[in-house]
C-alpha cells in the first residue's frame, strides 16, 4: 500500500507534467474542450426544447380534461375510435354531464397540406373535427369565422 504522502507526490508530479505539457498538446486540448462545448450546447438546447414542450402543454391543459388514445397510439394523431367506443367513453362513470348528456367529444386530428398565402407553397396545417359537445368540453374553442356548424346540413 502506497502511503499518503507518497501517493500525494505522484499526484502533484502528473499534475505538473499535464500542465506543463499543454502547449506541446494544445491543437488536441483545444479540440477536446471546443468538442465537449459542443455537447454542452446540443445537451442544454435540447433540454430546454423539452421543458418548453412540457410548459406548453402543462399550461393549456385543462386539469379536468382527459384525451383517450387507442391502445399503442403515441399521439391523437395516430389513435382511431370506433363510434362504439366513443359512446363507451362517454358513458363512463365519472364523465361530467351538460345539458345534452356527457361533455365528451369524439374527435378527428389530421395533418393537411394547405398552401401558404404568401408564396404558394404547401404547408402542414393542423385541421381538427369536432362534435357540437367540442364547445362545451373545450372552453377555448370558438368559431373564428363563418357560423357554427349545425347537424344534418
Amino acid at each position: 500500500m502506497v502511503s499518503p504522502g507518497k501517493w500525494l507526490a505522484q499526484v502533484a508530479a502528473v499534475a505538473k507534467y499535464s500542465v506543463m505539457t499543454i502547449p506541446q498538446r494544445l491543437g488536441a486540448s483545444a479540440s477536446a474542450a471546443f468538442g465537449i462545448a459542443g455537447v454542452v450546447a446540443v445537451m442544454v438546447g435540447v433540454l430546454s426544447i423539452a421543458q418548453g414542450i412540457e410548459r406548453t402543454m402543462s399550461r393549456s391543459a385543462a386539469p379536468d380534461g382527459a384525451v383517450v388514445l387507442r391502445d399503442g397510439a403515441g399521439s391523437e394523431m395516430m389513435s382511431g375510435l370506433g363510434r362504439e367506443e366513443t359512446v363507451i367513453v362517454g358513458d363512463t362513470r365519472g364523465i361530467a354531464r351538460g345539458s345534452a348528456g356527457p361533455l365528451s367529444s369524439a374527435e378527428l386530428f389530421v395533418i393537411i397540406d394547405l398552401p401558404k398565402r404568401s408564396t404558394g407553397t404547401d404547408a402542414n396545417v393542423p385541421l381538427r373535427g369536432v362534435e357540437e359537445a367540442a364547445f362545451e368540453v373545450r372552453d377555448k374553442l370558438e368559431v373564428i369565422q363563418g357560423r357554427p356548424f349545425e347537424w344534418g346540413r
